[in-house]
């Protein structure tokens, strides 16, 4: 008689409203992963500044024969890496049909249908010529403290005063430190770095040549570089390029057309933007030339991509150029060099940024396994409550084990919303003050606006997580003593009878 009662009734009665938490559960999930995407570009963003603060000033430039290595104390002009292609299959049109080419080894049964031959792949190789010529940095030799992040720039933006760019005693003016107009002031003993450079033929009508030496580059080109301009900026990093530098330093932007066989379909434009830029402005052009010849002079990689099958001659065409952008110190405003809006907060953001996505990391799996878990608890207690009856101590158990993966979640996202908080509190001071230039305040803006978005995502989910934590253990509960009241009752009925 026991077995008689419709146990599903009260599996229909909460079916809904467990299909739609399992909905919200999916969205946040996937949610989750978009966030941190965005998180991972503005990390990008924080840790290009960081590094290019680290960096020091540009004092000599050499060449060095082909496929040599940079002496010591020496490193690349720029760092720049041709992907590669993949190995494919080319087959020769047939009876009208268009030729093909696809990735991968060539199938045996088209092989023999049709003319067909293997496309070895072509390696990646580092482009690291500029106008046929191997050119080395070496940055200044500069002994410093770099406790408490006092890098080279933060130093020598602490010198100088709020009302002017005039250098303290003992130092003296060798250039823009920034592009915002901040001085650099070096010791007076010590050389200026490099604070111009002009590439061209035939420059003594635009330049005094005694101030400048030269390196020779192909075509009857030279590289001039001097460092006495004062008024002019000094250099930390370069970059090539077709029509400007990436705002995510990770992107490269080509604007030639794709071969079907790169490696990578979509390296050569800038896709990641900020308010509609996805340009870095605080790069400055220095040099244009030919893309052809770019690609040919570095280890003829032209010549390779030429012996592919349907390389077209406009993929790199003569209208395009390659373009080498040089970058002084990114810029901080000397009236935000408080404690409040000092520059090593960059360190601070920096730091936290990681500690946020490791957070991320936990909370994305502990939803992974309470969105798991509840399936897996509501699957175990129902259906066998529609089976058979269940002890009790294994609905408590099943739902503590539940519960305790909630409030863990839950945990995970109140420390996740103090710490998203605080860096929204941080950000605001700084989009108000706008403490850098144009691109670095797009920056801090973007990441304002991630902390916010994500801030309210993290209260999404500690409320989810709360109504499945005490509402879903409830519901089971309900259940079982609802139950358990129905065959109490009947077997009453049943001694009564």
């Amino acid at each position: 008689m026991m077995r008689n009662i419709n146990y599903k009734k009260f599996h229909r009665q909460y079916l809904i409203v467990d299909i739609v938490v399992g909905i919200l559960s999916v969205i946040l999930f996937l949610f989750t992963f978009v966030k941190d995407q965005k998180i991972l570009f503005s990390k990008r963003l924080v840790r290009d500044i960081k590094r290019n603060w680290e960096s020091l000033p540009i004092v000599d430039l050499i060449t060095i024969p082909p496929l040599a290595n940079c002496p010591p104390l020496y490193e690349q002009l720029f760092n720049e890496t041709f992907l590669g292609t993949n190995k494919g299959c080319y087959c020769e049109s047939n009876n009208g049909t268009e030729s093909l080419i696809y990735e991968g080894d060539c199938v045996a049964s088209r092989r023999d249908k049709e003319k067909c031959k293997t496309i070895e792949e072509i390696h990646p190789q580092r482009l690291r010529y500029w106008r046929g010529v191997n050119i080395c940095v070496k940055r200044l030799n500069y002994s410093m403290t770099l406790n408490n992040n006092a890098t080279f720039f933060i130093k020598k933006l602490s010198l100088l005063n709020l009302n002017d760019s005039t250098c303290p005693n003992n130092t003296r003016p060798c250039g823009r430190l920034d592009n915002i107009g901040n001085s650099l002031c070096i010791d007076a003993n010590i050389n200026c770095p490099i604070n111009d450079i002009k590439i061209g033929k035939n420059l003594s009508s635009e330049i005094v040549i005694a101030d400048y030496k030269s390196l020779s580059l192909s075509n009857g080109y030279s590289l001039y570089f001097s460092n006495k301009k004062v008024n002019s900026s000094i250099f930390i990093n370069f970059d090539v390029s077709e029509g400007g530098v990436c705002i995510d330093p990770t992107e490269h932007n080509y604007r030639s057309k794709i071969y079907p066989l790169f490696k990578d379909q979509d390296p050569y434009d800038c896709d990641n933007k900020i308010n509609g830029t996805v340009f870095d402005m605080r790069y400055t052009m220095k040099d244009k030339y030919n893309t052809n010849e770019f690609f040919s002079e570095n280890n003829n990689l032209l010549g390779k991509l030429k012996s592919l099958p349907k390389w077209e001659e406009d993929y790199y065409n003569k209208s395009t150029g390659i373009e080498l952008y040089s970058r002084p110190f990114i810029s901080w405003k000397k009236e935000c060099n408080t404690e409040e809006n000092h520059p090593k907060i960059i360190y601070w953001i920096n730091q936290n940024l990681t500690d946020i996505i490791d957070l991320q990391n936990e909370l994305f799996y502990f939803h992974v396994i309470v969105l798991l878990s509840y399936f897996l608890v509501n699957i175990i207690v129902k259906w066998r409550l529609i089976k058979e009856r269940v002890e009790f101590i294994y609905v408590v158990l099943l739902e503590a084990l539940y519960v305790t993966l909630c409030l863990i979640e839950i945990a995970i996202s109140i420390v996740g919303i103090n710490k998203f908080s605080r860096f929204y509190t941080v950000n605001f001071n700084l989009k108000q003050y706008n403490c850098g230039e144009y691109t670095t305040n797009l920056a801090f803006h973007h990441l304002g606006d991630v902390f916010y978005d994500y801030s309210l995502h993290l209260y999404i989910i500690t409320f989810i997580a709360v109504l499945s934590c005490f509402f879903y253990p409830l519901n089971s509960m309900y259940i079982y003593i609802h139950t358990s009241k129905v065959e109490a009752k009947e077997l009453q009925n049943l001694v009564a009878e």
